[in-house]
């Protein structure tokens, strides 16, 4: 039998490859010498092809270039050496390559029969049909009655080898995505000036908003200030739904007057200054024990009988899905939230950060926070001004499962606490917990002045238009400012202190 020919070798590979494949070829000895035979080929081979003939010769031919293909996989570890990598569009260049090739020689198939021996025949009737596709020329299952010669490897590899490609022969309808090339959204990049300065350096935005206080300050009593947010509208909505708790669990002629009830609520925060392990001991007989402040003003039963049925909303009101975590307590919080809205207007400079409220009883929204003075708590967001009055607050519920937005969760919070100081060029000052790039210029686009630590992480290629870490002396700073004006400060001290602002 003759040997398959160098030159026929390079008509039967010469097919089209797409501008766009991905399709490469193993390295070999012969490269460069097919490299020379490729210029110096002469035009007249390519009337050659009417007279190709799939005769055994070609046949070990595909049984060989079965070993060396492969379709691109996601796990590159087990990628054999020296295999092609095919990608989809160039399956279906296979396809009308072979199919092309096959229906050319169906013409001649009686002239092959009578030259070929009876034994190849008997391989050439085993040729897959031209409705086959690639994948089954490919695979090498449907080929391996093609081939009259194996590549003699172990019985492991050889098992191996072949549950690879038969897997990646398969994944190619299915996982289509694995072989076409992830486009990149284009992102408009935010273009950085290292030295420059805002353009409100000396020209800080005047603050445009009222600084009115709506509460009566002339009797400045802790009590009168208490009462003032704490309205009486408060007081008898507690009233009413603690009464009507105590019905609905069999106490009918329990009763509860708005004075009882503002007595319960001082010693709760009597309680909390003076601290004994058992309330009944502020009521004790032993001198020096029992605290008249308390033990005059009710009874230990009474005090407890309050407790128990202590409620702000209609259990039977309960949605039939909860998605608000304090429920129970929402309409005082509400009424709270006006209240703290409306007695003082939110003044220039303003903060945001996070507060605790101490707690070590049961609870699944109880926080602990490391940092903080009392570690175990409720947590709750608080914007506050610089004589320390809470304008606004956010209860913290835990991880959010709500849709994702652009600004996060941490960004959404800060953008609720800010609903209320839209267009007055007010001044917001937020550690590094807060402050991203995106969430600065949504308040930039509500006339919100920020300034807060940056974590340097969160704005992306800074680093390369800033003075290195090295090249500072404690107590200098660098500077630089991007082209929609937000300016990032590197100032070093014992350690490098960034900060974020917009001018």
């Amino acid at each position: 039998m003759e040997k398959l020919k160098d030159d026929e070798i390079e008509l039967f590979l010469d097919f089209e490859i797409p501008s766009d494949s991905e399709v490469s070829f193993c390295d070999s000895e012969d490269d460069d010498s097919d490299a020379e035979n490729n210029t110096n080929k002469n035009d007249d081979q390519e009337d050659n092809i009417e007279n190709l003939n799939l005769l055994p010769q070609y046949i070990n031919f595909l049984g060989d270039m079965d070993n060396d293909i492969r379709f691109e996989n996601n796990n590159p570890s087990n990628e054999p050496d020296g295999f092609v990598i095919i990608d989809e569009n160039d399956v279906h260049d296979f396809d009308s390559f072979f199919n092309n090739i096959i229906l050319q020689t169906q013409t001649d198939s009686n002239v092959s029969k009578q030259t070929i021996p009876k034994s190849d025949v008997a391989a050439q009737n085993n040729l897959v049909s031209p409705t086959q596709t690639s994948n089954q020329i490919l695979n090498p299952i449907a080929t391996r009655s093609l081939t009259n010669k194996k590549r003699k490897t172990p019985s492991t590899d050889s098992k191996s080898k072949t549950k690879f490609k038969k897997s990646a022969l398969l994944k190619i309808n299915n996982n289509k995505h694995n072989c076409l090339p992830v486009k990149k959204k284009n992102t408009k990049q935010t273009k950085w000036f290292p030295g420059r300065d805002n353009k409100h350096t000396n020209s800080i935005p005047t603050f445009t908003g009222n600084k009115l206080i709506n509460i009566n300050v002339k009797e400045t009593t802790p009590y009168s200030v208490f009462i003032q947010l704490f309205t009486e509208s408060l007081f008898e909505k507690i009233r009413t739904e603690t009464i009507k708790y105590a019905v609905q669990n069999g106490k009918e002629n329990f009763n509860l007057s708005i004075k009882e009830l503002k007595v319960f609520f001082a010693i709760n925060i009597a309680m909390t200054y003076i601290k004994y392990p058992n309330v009944r001991m502020y009521s004790s007989s032993q001198e020096g024990l029992r605290m008249n402040l308390i033990a005059d003003a009710m009874t230990c039963n009474r005090f407890a009988e309050i407790k128990r049925f202590i409620h702000f909303v209609d259990n039977y009101e309960k949605p039939q899905v909860v998605t608000d975590k304090f429920w129970k307590i929402r309409p005082v919080l509400d009424i709270l939230h006006n209240s703290f809205h409306s007695a003082i207007s939110t003044s220039q400079n303003i903060a945001i950060d996070e507060m605790m409220v101490p707690f070590k009883g049961r609870s699944s929204l109880k926080q602990y926070l490391k940092s903080k003075p009392k570690k175990w708590g409720f947590k709750i967001w608080v914007q506050a001004g610089t004589n320390g009055y809470v304008h606004c607050f956010e209860l913290y519920q835990g991880a959010s499962k709500d849709k994702k937005s652009l600004f996060g969760p941490i960004g959404d919070t800060v953008l609720k606490l800010c609903h209320s100081i839209h267009g007055e060029n007010h001044k917001l000052f937020m550690d590094n917990l807060f402050t991203t790039v995106p969430l600065l210029r949504k308040l930039k686009s509500l006339n919100i002045h920020v300034l807060g630590t940056l974590r340097l992480n969160r704005v992306t290629g800074i680093e390369n238009y800033l003075v290195k870490d090295k090249l500072l002396e404690r107590g200098n700073c660098s500077i630089a400012t991007s082209d929609d004006n937000l300016t990032v400060v590197r100032w070093k001290d014992t350690k490098l202190v960034h900060t974020i602002c917009w001018g």
